[in-house]
């Protein structure tokens, strides 16, 4: 704001140059003879008139640089306090979508978080910047217009009045416009990633099926109607500018005519003029700043709706409390009378679901697709809460009110996916998976690789452990994958490890080699797997079969298997 002011001050200080500017090339004495020339006459010992063209002249371009370099650091400040906010409020959104509970990532389509955070971001970092321009545009603004109306109050007062009508007349007109375009861009901009996502996703079925006009034919009904509404925008917050330009040369061949009606001798008047076209070739950019930037503001009002709606998003704190202890349980892990649904439109997919998981157990789950296998697994890693019933731990109920507790069991608990996520990174950093590389416990790294039958692979390439596997693990095979999953799993130490059909993409010789792996696993270790090849089950202590969200068997893998 301190710079802001002095660079309204500068603008005043170059204007107000103009006139002795002017006056000392069309008329020198006369400008000599004022109070205030007179003084300085006195004062450095001038005694010629035309002798005071250097230091005027001297004193207008300082004047001119001056004022343009307060104006560039003003900018230079404005654009480096946005990105400092900007980054703050990236930072705040980035967080709040990191702990948003489980369930509410369930809800939300991942197209409506990434766009918040790739472009309705950047446009709500551009509204602080306009907010900014528009103060300074405003400050200066101020000290122009008083300068103008205190050296001619008539024809400046005239000007400014029908420039600012003219702004307000056509702000009042588009305002609808610029709100509605800034909505349909903030909409299309999730449709814009969604299809992206959905293409890239779909990209092996597009190859087979030859559908690329299909998904092209999306992309463009989708792109050019997000590309016209920024254009749209930029239109209407830039249009006034090229009517002003010409009808301040109007106003100035009238303000001409009218300073000429009223005195005989025209050099005169050419100070007075001067000054009221460069002060007008200093305000018309201002206005059109200040009315351009809230254009923009409305344009923007929407994105930064979509962001303040991800910053409002509440966070418990212990959500965010670091160095959580694994929870130890000695005896079981009990569901009584579990029941769970996504909403209470939806069907029940759990049912009063009750069992008892023992320490060190082997427990394999099975059931059809869609009876709620991992509804199940999520239940049991905290991830989702019952909608009655509870999940008691050595019998102390597991309660969504008690975060730490929650976070504490969580913790305990190591996951393996079907689809394991694998960073473009070494297999140091993947199977260390979250932990900063100064942080990395390299022997406890290699202890896992060894106890998953991964090591010896990884140490013949060339790099060995520090050796970048691709993006998704693009260089590995499917059973490679996996145990880098298990390797994972082993280096947080879990001694919970659920395998959610992770070798069920693998074909047979495959995942007996990965599941002989896990057999040779500790005792000590409780793992849960859920698969659809039976014979996966075969070394389990227990098959536990899900339909409709029942229980329909639980018992030994040798009686069902024989029944199947």
């Amino acid at each position: 704001l301190i710079v802001m002011l002095m660079s309204g001050l500068a603008e005043v200080f170059s204007l107000a140059l103009v006139v002795p500017f002017l006056g000392v090339l069309t008329n020198p004495e006369k400008l000599a003879a004022t109070p205030i020339m007179s003084y300085f006459n006195n004062l450095f010992n001038i005694s010629n008139p035309d002798d005071l063209l250097i230091p005027i002249t001297v004193a207008f371009a300082l004047a001119a640089v001056l004022a343009s370099f307060i104006k560039f650091f003003n900018s230079w400040l404005s654009f480096n306090l946005t990105a400092l906010i900007g980054s703050d409020i990236s930072c705040k959104a980035f967080r709040k979508i990191l702990y948003l509970p489980y369930e509410e990532h369930l809800k939300r389509n991942s197209s409506e978080i990434i766009s918040a955070i790739t472009t309705q971001l950047p446009y709500a970092i551009q509204f602080i910047n306009n907010t900014l321009r528009i103060i300074s545009s405003l400050i200066i603004l101020f000290f122009l217009i008083i300068t103008l109306t205190a050296f001619n109050f008539k024809v400046s007062f005239s000007a400014i009045f029908l420039f600012c009508s003219f702004y307000v007349f056509t702000a009042k007109i588009i305002r609808k416009k610029l709100t509605k375009y800034g909505i349909l861009f903030e909409q299309a901009s999730k449709d814009h990633i969604k299809t992206l996502q959905e293409s890239i996703g779909a990209m092996r079925d597009i190859s087979l099926n030859r559908t690329h006009r299909t998904f092209l034919k999306i992309y463009k009904d989708i792109d050019y109607p997000m590309r016209k509404y920024v254009s749209w925008n930029n239109v209407l917050s830039g249009f006034p500018k090229y009517f002003l330009e010409g009808l301040s040369l109007v106003i100035i061949a009238f303000a001409a005519y009218f300073l000429a009606s009223q005195n005989d001798e025209f050099v005169k008047i050419i100070p007075t003029l001067g000054t009221l076209a460069f002060g007008a070739q200093r305000l018309l950019p201002n206005i059109q700043e200040t009315y351009k930037c809230w254009a923009n503001q409305r344009s923007f009002a929407a994105s930064v709706k979509a962001i303040l709606d991800v910053i409002d998003q509440p966070i418990i704190a212990s959500e965010t409390s670091e160095n959580i202890q694994p929870m130890k349980f000695k005896h079981n892990i009990s569901f009584n009378n579990v029941s769970f649904r996504y909403s209470k439109n939806n069907p029940y997919i759990i049912n009063e679901l009750s069992l008892k998981i023992f320490k060190g157990q082997r427990i394999g789950i099975i059931g059809s697709t869609g009876c709620g296998k991992s509804t199940f697994m999520d239940l049991l890693m905290g991830l989702i809460h019952p909608i009655s019933g509870n999940i008691s731990i050595d019998g102390i109920k597991l309660n969504k009110s008690d975060i730490k507790r929650l976070n504490s069991w969580r913790t305990s608990i190591a996951n393996v996916p079907q689809n394991l996520y694998l960073t473009d990174r070494s297999f140091k950093e993947n199977i260390a998976f979250g932990m900063p590389i100064d942080e990395i416990d390299f022997k406890k790294v290699v202890s896992a690789a060894k106890k998953a039958k991964i090591a010896d692979y990884i140490e013949k390439t060339r790099y060995g452990y520090n050796t970048f596997i691709g993006e998704r693990g693009v260089k590995l095979s499917g059973g490679q994958k996996q145990r880098i999953g298990i390797a994972r799993a082993l280096y947080r130490e879990s001694e919970i490890i659920i395998f959610d059909e992770a070798t069920s993409s693998l074909d047979n010789s495959t995942e007996k080699k990965v599941m002989d792996s896990i057999n040779r696993l500790d005792s000590y270790l409780t793992i849960v797997i859920i698969a659809h090849r039976l014979s996966t089950l075969a070394n389990c202590d227990r098959v536990i079969k899900i339909e409709k969200g029942l229980i329909k068997y639980d018992g030994p893998p040798d009686i069902i298997l024989d029944k199947l």
